[in-house]
C-alpha cells in the first residue's frame, strides 16, 4: 500500500487488465497512525480511491500495531492498549465504509514471525473478539476474514474453533504453500489439496451450523534462481494453472495468489519473486495464463458430470470441466507426472 502513487496505480491497473477483481492489502495500524492522533491516510485513501476506480474488491488486513500501543515492540507484537485497537479498527472501518469488501484480522498469527512472543489461539481469539463488533458497528455490510494462517496448522484453526471464532467470522483463512503441505513438495499437489479443503469444510462443521466461507488468501511459487524454492517462470505459470482449475472445483469460496508484481530485481531474493509482474511490470507466463483462465473458467457456475477423460495412466491424471453461462463447457486436462500420455476426452 506504501508504493509510491505510480507504482500503486501501475499494479491495480494491471490487476483489473487481467480480469482480476480483488486485491489483499495491508492497512497495518503502524503506517496510518505511527504516533498517537497522528493519522496518515493519503496512500490509503489512494489504495481505495483507484480500486473502487476500477471496480477492484479490497480484502484489508488489520494488525501491526505501532509500538507506543503494544509496549513498545515491534509490529509483529500484539497491542497491549485494547482500547487504542479499537479505535484504530473504528477509524479505518468508518473512513472507508461501503467502499472495503472484507477485513482480515492479522496475517499469519500461528507463527512466531507474525505473533510474538509466541503464538496462542486463545489470545487471538480475544484480539477477533474485540475487533469483530466494531467491524459489524461500522460497516454491517463488510465481511470478516480470520487472519489467514500459515500453512494449514491444524491444530491452530482447531483450537480457534474450540474458542469460539466461528461465532466472530465470516470466513476462515489459511496459506496452502504447496511445501507446507508436504515437507519441500513444491508441486501443486492436486489430491492432496481436495482433500485438504474438505477437511476444513468437515472441521468447521464440528463446531457450528453456520455457514462459513473458507478463503485462500495465500499460495504462490516464487521464480527466484535459487532451486528450491524457486521454479522456472514456465514452470510457475503451469503451477498456477493446474491450482486454479483444481481450486475451482473445491468448496473453496476465495483464493488469493500471492503476489502480483516482483519487488526488486534480485533473483536471489525468494520472498521478492512471487509475482507473476517482473519488476519492470513486464509480464511472466503466468500472468498471461492467469488471465486466460480467469477469461475461460471466470463465468463457471457448477462442475460438470459431461465429460469422461481416459488415458493409460489415469492415477496421474487430473480432468476438470465446468458448465459456463451461456451453456457450453470448459474443460482442464493435465498429468501430474511428466510421462508423455495421450488422453481421450468424451462429452456425454
Amino acid at each position: 500500500m506504501l508504493y509510491e502513487p505510480s507504482k500503486m496505480e501501475r499494479q491495480l491497473e494491471k490487476l483489473a487488465d487481467a480480469g482480476i477483481f480483488w486485491v489483499r492489502t495491508c492497512f497495518a495500524w503502524c503506517d496510518l497512525e505511527p504516533q498517537r492522533g497522528a493519522w496518515r491516510f493519503e496512500s490509503a485513501d489512494r489504495v481505495v480511491q483507484k480500486a473502487r476506480s476500477l471496480g477492484i474488491n479490497i480484502l484489508a488486513i488489520l494488525g501491526g500495531p505501532p509500538g507506543w500501543a503494544n509496549g513498545g515492540y515491534p509490529p509483529n507484537y500484539p497491542p497491549t492498549d485494547i482500547e487504542a485497537w479499537k479505535t484504530y479498527v473504528r477509524t479505518v472501518v468508518s473512513r472507508y465504509r461501503g467502499r472495503i469488501s472484507a477485513y482480515e484480522i492479522w496475517n499469519e498469527e500461528n507463527i512466531h514471525g507474525f505473533w510474538m512472543p509466541s503464538p496462542s489461539a486463545s489470545d487471538y481469539v480475544s484480539l477477533v473478539r474485540n475487533t469483530t463488533p466494531t467491524i459489524r458497528q461500522e460497516d454491517p455490510g463488510a465481511k470478516v476474514v480470520m487472519g489467514g494462517l500459515a500453512g494449514l496448522d491444524p491444530s491452530y484453526m482447531d483450537s480457534c474453533l474450540k474458542a469460539g471464532i466461528a461465532d466472530l467470522v465470516d470466513a476462515v483463512a489459511f496459506h496452502p504453500y504447496p511445501e507446507t503441505l508436504r515437507f519441500m513438495n513444491y508441486t501443486p499437489q492436486e489430491d492432496h489439496i481436495r482433500f485438504v479443503v474438505g477437511w476444513v469444510r468437515w472441521l468447521i462443521s464440528t463446531y457450528t451450523s453456520k455457514n462459513l466461507e473458507i478463503w485462500l488468501t495465500e499460495f504462490g511459487w516464487t521464480t527466484c534462481t535459487n532451486f528450491p524454492p524457486g521454479v522456472s517462470e514456465d514452470t510457475q505459470a503451469s503451477y498456477i494453472l493446474r491450482s486454479l482449475i483444481n481450486y475451482a472445483g473445491t468448496s473453496a469460496d476465495k483464493v488469493f495468489y500471492y503476489n502480483l508484481w516482483d519487488a526488486n530485481h534480485n533473483p536471489y531474493d525468494a520472498e521478492s519473486n512471487y509475482g507473476i509482474l517482473r519488476n519492470d511490470f513486464s509480464e511472466k507466463r503466468s500472468y498471461r495464463w492467469m488471465k486466460s483462465f480467469i477469461s475461460l473458467f471466470g463465468e463457471a457456475v457448477s462442475r460438470s458430470d459431461s465429460v469422461t477423460v481416459s488415458c493409460s495412466n489415469p492415477s496421474t491424471l487430473e480432468a476438470h470441466s465446468f458448465n459456463l453461462q451461456d451453456g457450453s463447457l470448459a474443460v482442464g486436462v493435465w498429468k501430474r507426472d511428466d510421462v508423455s500420455d495421450t488422453a481421450t476426452i468424451r462429452v456425454n
